[in-house]
């Protein structure tokens, strides 16, 4: 009850996915709705100052354009020239001042934790499923642990981060994260076949030439109406 005597409305955070936690097969897909998401710009003339808050209280380096870096507890991902991503796990609702006492003032922070969905995909299936939605080349030699990238998967943005070995996190904005779910889910399914070996095997009866001469002249007999109809 509040001083007014009414009953208090008790709010709670829901997941965007709702935890989705889907296995198919021997594959995993799983929101990682305990990662918050914190964007760092780069003050002007402030990359020195950035650079060494960085390492100093996140233990973190600079990312380049196509390899994210971890620090002690968080990974920073490019996003754009003088801006980054962080990701890491922090289930207070309190990330953006988190990272900002960190940093000490050195750069400019916004948090993303909810404007964007996070969604942790591995497995044996994983890089034939993700060939079907993204156009980067994820086999290990050409993008390994840590490398990441900004893409489009079905029309919707997307960051895909590798955490290692047929493993990646993906990162896409909230509006469209039930549709994006959907699209991995699906093409996990298309990708995965199971075969069910049937329990008395299907035996088909030998075809006479007789039979075959039937066929042929049932065919010929419909061909001759078909062109006669038209006619």
């Amino acid at each position: 009850m509040n001083e007014n005597g009414a009953e208090a409305i008790r709010l709670e955070a829901v997941p965007a996915l709702g935890g989705a936690d889907i296995r198919i097969g021997a594959n995993h897909i799983q929101e990682r709705h305990d990662l918050a998401m914190v964007a760092v710009a780069t003050p002007l003339g402030g990359d020195a100052a950035l650079k060494k808050a960085l390492k100093a209280g996140l233990g973190l380096s600079m990312p380049s354009a196509t390899i994210s870096v971890v620090g002690d507890d968080a990974r920073a991902v490019s996003a754009a020239p003088d801006q980054m991503l962080l990701v890491f796990a922090h289930a207070a609702p309190d990330a953006e001042s988190h990272v900002q006492a960190r940093l000490k003032g050195a750069g400019y922070t916004t948090d993303q934790t909810d404007s964007l969905v996070a969604i942790e995909i591995s497995g044996p299936d994983t890089i034939a499923a993700m060939e079907r939605l993204c156009p980067l080349d994820l086999h290990a030699d050409s993008f390994g642990t840590n490398a990441a990238g900004r893409t489009a998967m079905e029309h919707m943005a997307a960051t895909i981060i590798c955490l290692g070995a047929a493993h990646f996190l993906l990162l896409v904005a909230r509006s469209s994260g039930q549709s994006f779910l959907h699209a991995i889910e699906t093409s996990y399914r298309n990708t995965v076949c199971i075969w069910l070996k049937p329990s008395k095997p299907r035996v088909c009866a030998k075809r006479t030439k007789a039979d075959v001469a039937m066929s042929v002249s049932v065919a010929s007999s419909a061909s001759v109406d078909r062109a006669m109809a038209s006619g």
